[in-house]
């Protein structure tokens, strides 16, 4: 239980003179609240306020009235201040509270030098639980009429500790008027309360703010605190509005008093004593609760007034009052002058224009406007929420209603409303017409208008309505009958509603004739020129009786989608498909013949990009016939084509669109960087397998290699897309030691050539010969035997004549064995032993 030492509000005035031959004639007042707050928080920053007058006639004290004998203090805590005048005599102290001091002493002293004269007044305040934290600073001046948000903290003066749950209340005071500017909402992201307010708009005035929090339910014994500041209003220039004209939207076109939505306004404004920084023109308007808020501002430009152009903001009039307020606030260095115009914001007239009488067997012409005030244009029912038309009969009871999608708007005259049919068994009386509008911002306006209905007596009557769908867009045929109720032949005039007017022939277009008392049958002929609904009224009138009777025309539509004379189409003009995936799309439309004829019907494709059929693509119609439409998706992208569809004279056309976002197929291989054959005996044919990865979406069907510098093939094989194969690639007769190879990969939507470098070391036979055929380890690859310069073998006899050329060539003979004994050697030696890439021997041997 958070507790402080109770404090009890008590004023003591204290009237002390201290020499009785000289008494002070003025006097103290103290103030209640909100005027001056007493009850404060502790370590708050408070104001406050005293009045001082003339005790004999009750005359502000102000300090015109003091001469160098008067000094007007205050004592706080031992502290001696002057009091500072606000105006008209109110007079204030400004100080900080403290917890352990709660008196403040007034002192109103006069002295002569002889003697003094003193006036005293005792305030105790009432240190409360809250303490109250102004966060706006009015230390310098605050511009008549400006938008300010205020700012406070509340904390339990106790524990420090925010308070969330408080109510905070700001006044504003000059002492001889007081304002609520309202209560401020608390924030928990920023832990403190606020509120936007307009200022006091008085130029060149001082005011005092308090701002006043209280709490319940927190365990408090004194639930409350307050804090205040002062502020002051710049002084105000002189200025004036020299033109206000409005070129439409407005009541009058100069200084008007009324204005509608997005009425366009000019104005200047003449500053007649200072010269103006800037002026700027703010669109002002009070919420329901009376808070002012800033719609709109515009700048204003200088010529030889201020001057600028605009157009007044649509007013939300469900949050705000029917007021607009035109501010120019012109500032001349540290003044603000503001200028006021305040103009009736109109957002909509309703207004009637209907009969006020019609006849039985007549239609009521119910009308009236819903349209912007001063222009006369009429405001679509869109921006409506809600139009009622009731008609009430003389009992009372409903006779009619009608809501927003039954009323019509008659283009010709402007208004809304609809033709009211009062039969002759309608009752004859006093009506009422009640019509109700509702605009989106829940604007709500209404009017009531009586008119009365005559009885008529009839003289014949006829078929009440005739209603049927459209097959086609060829004649329909119908009937009506009329009886006379007369005793004499009777002719009847036709007219036709706007609706029937060039669609519509009755009796041929004569006027219709019957004989006393009989029954008659008429023809009436619909040609349909569109496809469309049709509702009218087909009117008889007996000119001489002054008697009339409607036939209601209803008539549906075909159920078509495309149509052209008997041939009925059950789609719309569009055949829209969307694809996300590659394969076949089936949709399909129905041919009809309402008349259920024999129609030979064809089908013609405009199918440029090839991604639609027609099946069947003609037939005989009797009455209806499904047409197939197969899409074939396998590419991206959007393909637009035509369906015609034919029949002697008619034709319709069935527009087609295939939507395709499948994914775009790419043909892609991977194959090696390189190929190195290693070293090869110059024209000796190698055999080299290289693995080729496809890695794109399309199946390589197909593979072959190339080459200008090699003599190299391949096994044509296939690669599915994802996978891989390994080819064999043959190298015939190489005489080259590098050049390049091109793999071919065949996709069906592209032909891949992959490039790829390709090396070799050459190497020439060991013992070189005449005959281009021998091998590179100079063995024959025949026999094995060693080449010779010629074709015998070494092994060979030589003749005696031989022997006696060479006399000498025993030991060549003897060199030569030993030269077959050492490749005889190396050749078994060569083939036990297979090098690899780093032996010493590898770039001799080879593989």
């Amino acid at each position: 239980m958070k507790s402080f030492s109770a404090l009890l509000i008590s004023i003591v005035v204290l009237a002390a003179p201290v020499a009785a031959q000289d008494t002070l004639d003025w006097d103290i007042n103290n103030l209640d609240g909100p005027v001056s707050l007493l009850e404060t928080g502790n370590n708050s920053s408070t104001i406050q306020t005293v009045r001082l007058v003339n005790d004999a006639e009750g005359e502000p004290i102000t300090p015109a009235n003091f001469t160098s004998k008067e000094d007007f203090e205050y004592n706080y805590s031992g502290n001696i201040s002057s009091m500072e005048h606000l105006q008209n005599g109110y007079w204030h102290a400004n100080l900080t509270t403290i917890q352990e001091n709660t008196t403040i002493e007034y002192q109103l002293i006069r002295s002569d030098g002889a003697s003094t004269t003193e006036e005293n007044l005792t305030e105790t305040l009432d240190i409360g639980n809250l303490t109250v934290e102004l966060m706006n600073d009015f230390n310098g001046y605050v511009k008549p009429g400006e938008d300010v948000r205020l700012q406070a903290n509340v904390t339990d003066a106790w524990n420090n500790t925010n308070e969330d749950d408080a109510t905070v209340e700001a006044y504003v005071t000059n002492g001889t008027w007081t304002g609520k500017l309202g209560k401020l909402g608390y924030s928990p992201s920023t832990e403190e309360y606020s509120l936007q307010v307009e200022m006091p708009d008085h130029a060149n005035s001082s005011y005092i703010i308090h701002i006043n929090a209280s709490a319940s339910g927190q365990g408090y014994n004194k639930p409350y605190g307050s804090t205040s500041d002062v502020f002051d209003t710049y002084p105000r220039s002189t200025g004036k509005i020299a033109y206000l004209n409005a070129s439409s939207g407005c009541d009058n076109s100069s200084f008007f008093t009324e204005c509608g939505r997005n009425a366009e306004i000019e104005t200047g404004y003449n500053m007649t004593a200072f010269e103006a920084s800037d002026v700027e023109l703010a669109v002002k308007a009070p919420l329901k609760n009376g808070t002012m808020r800033t719609l709109d501002t515009f700048s204003m430009d200088e010529n030889s007034l201020w001057e600028t152009e605009f157009q007044l903001p649509e007013l939300n009039t469900s949050k705000y009052r029917e007021k607009v307020s035109m501010v120019y606030n012109a500032s001349v260095n540290e003044d603000q002058l503001l200028t006021r115009y305040n103009v009736t914001y109109i957002d909509y007239r309703l207004s009637d224009a209907s009969e006020n009488s019609v006849q039985q067997t007549e239609d009521f012409l119910m009308r009236f406007s819903i349209e912007e005030p001063f222009t006369g244009n009429a405001v679509d029912l869109s921006e409506m929420e809600e139009v009622n038309a009731t008609i009430y009969d003389p009992n009372g009871d409903i006779f009619r209603n009608y809501s927003i999608g039954e009323i019509s708007f008659f283009s010709n005259t402007g208004f809304y409303g609809k033709n009211v049919y009062f039969s002759r068994d309608a009752e004859n009386g006093t009506y009422r017409l009640n019509v109700t509008t509702t605009d989106s911002y829940n604007s709500t306006k209404s009017f009531e208008q009586p008119f009365n209905v005559g009885e008529v007596s009839s003289t014949f009557n006829t078929t009440d309505e005739i209603e049927f769908e459209f097959m086609d867009l060829l004649e329909h045929e119908r009937m009506f009958n009329v009886t006379n109720q007369k005793s004499a032949n009777l002719t009847l005039n036709v007219t036709l509603s706007e609706e029937l007017e060039n669609v519509t022939t009755v009796n041929g277009g004569e006027n219709l004739s019957l004989n006393a008392s009989e029954t008659e049958n008429f023809t009436v002929v619909f040609d349909p020129v569109n496809k469309t609904d049709i509702d009218g009224e087909i009117t008889l009138t007996d000119e001489t009786a002054g008697f009339s009777e409607e036939i209601d025309v209803e008539i549906g539509e075909p159920a078509c989608g495309l149509i052209d004379g008997r041939l009925c189409v059950n789609s719309g003009e569009w055949m829209n498909v969307t694809a996300s995936e590659r394969g076949t799309i089936e949709e399909s439309f129905w041919v009809q013949d309402p008349r259920e004829g024999n129609l030979s019907v064809t089908l013609a494709e405009d199918d440029t990009a090839d991604v639609f059929t027609v099946s069947p693509s003609g037939f005989e119609l009797n009455e209806s016939q499904e047409v197939n439409v197969s899409f074939d998706v396998q590419e991206p992208g959007n393909f637009t084509g035509a369906i015609t569809v034919s029949s002697e004279n008619y034709s319709v056309t069935v527009q087609t669109f295939l939507e395709s976002n499948v994914q775009s197929l790419e043909a892609a291989v991977n194959v090696p960087n390189s190929i190195d054959l290693g070293t090869v005996t110059t024209g000796e044919s190698v055999t080299r397998t290289i693995t080729v990865d496809n890695t794109g979406d399309l199946e390589v069907y197909s593979t072959q290699v190339q080459s200008s510098t090699f003599d190299v093939s391949t096994e044509n094989t296939t690669i599915p897309a994802g996978q891989s194969r390994e080819l064999d690639l043959s190298f015939s007769s190489v005489e080259e030691g590098s050049g390049t190879v091109e793999l071919v990969s065949f996709t069906s939507e592209d032909t891949i050539y992959s490039t790829i470098p390709v090396s070799t070391t050459l190497e020439s036979g060991y013992m070189g010969g005449d005959d281009e055929d021998d091998g590179a380890n100079g063995f024959n690859g025949s026999d094995n035997s060693l080449n010779g310069s010629d074709d015998n073998s070494p092994g060979d006899s030589l003749s005696n004549d031989e022997q006696e050329e060479s006399s000498g060539s025993g030991v060549l003979i003897l060199i030569a064995v030993v030269v077959f004994i050492l490749l005889l050697a190396g050749f078994v030696l060569y083939t036990s032993y297979i090098p690899e890439k780093g032996d010493p021997l590898y770039s001799v041997l080879g593989e």
